[in-house]
């Protein structure tokens, strides 16, 4: 990528090259750790920000972000 190149342009354009090149069979990198890592769950980890009491449940988690978006305010992002 270029320095002064718009990054969402350029994203836009390397996903419908990688789409093209998957849809023609070809390999492409996923996301994550490359695939000759040797042992990468030596890499990965549970480590992240959580509550206090939290578990990790998907339900509670939908439960969580349904209780704090569904107030009158709505998310930061909304404008009324």
């Amino acid at each position: 990528m270029k320095e002064k190149e718009d990054i969402l342009a350029f994203l836009l354009k390397l996903n419908l090259e990688l789409a093209g090149k998957e849809a023609k069979g070809e390999s492409i990198t996923p996301p994550g750790l490359p695939v000759f890592v040797p042992e990468p769950q030596g890499f990965v980890s549970r480590d992240c920000v959580r509550v206090p009491g939290e578990d990790d449940s998907t339900a509670q988690s939908y439960a969580a972000a349904s209780h704090h978006y569904g107030k009158e305010e709505g998310p930061p992002y909304r404008t009324k």
